[in-house]
């Protein structure tokens, strides 16, 4: 499967991370690209989402950025029907990750503005 690419004028775009519906690997650094010029925003529709665990997603992280930016990473309580949480912020300072203990999930729809979206998946070495 493959780990980025570049979508030009699609509507819609179904990413998967490398290994799907299986593990997904380490040491990944996959990275897409979706634009669109009459965009004005564009919908992630999460249809499993499922991480490891970092207060401050320093292991493995999902990463949206257009005119804002947003990291999800996994969620530590695993009993929940939510599996990640977030932050949003005008960049990716990591160190003020929200955490499951009081941040939004992935469990449904976000809509992010822009008409360019970065879409990274980095994973750490295990």
């Amino acid at each position: 499967m493959q780990c980025g690419g570049f979508f030009t004028g699609e509507t819609e775009v179904d990413i998967k991370s490398p290994g799907f519906p299986g593990l997904y690997d380490n040491d990944l650094n996959c990275f897409w690209v979706v634009q669109d010029d009459c965009a004005e925003s564009f919908t992630i529709t999460p249809r499993s989402f499922d991480l490891e665990h970092h207060s401050s997603c320093s292991y493995d992280k999902l990463s949206f950025e257009s005119l804002v930016a947003f990291a999800f990473c996994g969620n530590s309580d695993s009993g929940s029907n939510s599996s990640s949480s977030y932050s949003s912020s005008s960049s990716f300072d990591y160190d003020d990750i929200v955490t499951d203990d009081g941040g939004m999930t992935i469990d449904e729809p976000i809509t992010i503005p822009g008409n360019e979206l970065n879409i990274a998946f980095t994973t750490d070495y295990s």
